[in-house]
């Protein structure tokens, strides 16, 4: 089971780092690693890099979709040998999924097409706009 980890990345960090995106999955995975030391300094960085999602507007969504179950800002959704769980929050959306291309990409890649996706634990990223419609190619 892996654990992805979305961003909104704003336009001018991704002009900044449009060479170096290795260079940005350095910064989120040092507020991702230091969450609990020095939290105004991640905050500050944090606030530099991404923008919020807007998760009324998915919950409403994910809430008329038939084939997730939810509990509060969590959904649930399993087919076709598929099991996910998507976790919403404003700074970023937590997928846990046993499968590389998770249906929620699908959906999120439709809200917005400056999605940075992180797997801290296994140190991989990329953009979610980027992806083939059946694999990742993980960096």
């Amino acid at each position: 089971m892996r654990k992805y980890y979305l961003f909104v990345i704003k336009d001018k960090i991704i002009k900044t780092y449009n060479n170096d995106l290795k260079g940005l999955y350095i910064n989120l995975y040092q507020i991702y690693k230091n969450k609990k030391n020095n939290i105004n300094y991640l905050i500050s960085l944090f606030e530099q890099l991404c923008l919020p999602f807007q998760v009324d507007i998915l919950a409403n969504y994910l809430n008329h979709l038939p084939h997730l179950q939810q509990n509060g800002k969590k959904y649930l959704y399993k087919k076709n040998g598929e099991v996910s769980l998507m976790e919403l929050s404003y700074p970023t959306i937590v997928i846990m999924s046993n499968r590389n291309l998770p249906y929620f990409f699908r959906m999120l890649n439709l809200y917005n097409k400056k999605i940075l996706v992180c797997d801290f634990d296994n140190h991989d990223y990329f953009w979610l706009s980027m992806q083939k419609s059946q694999e990742i190619e993980y960096n």
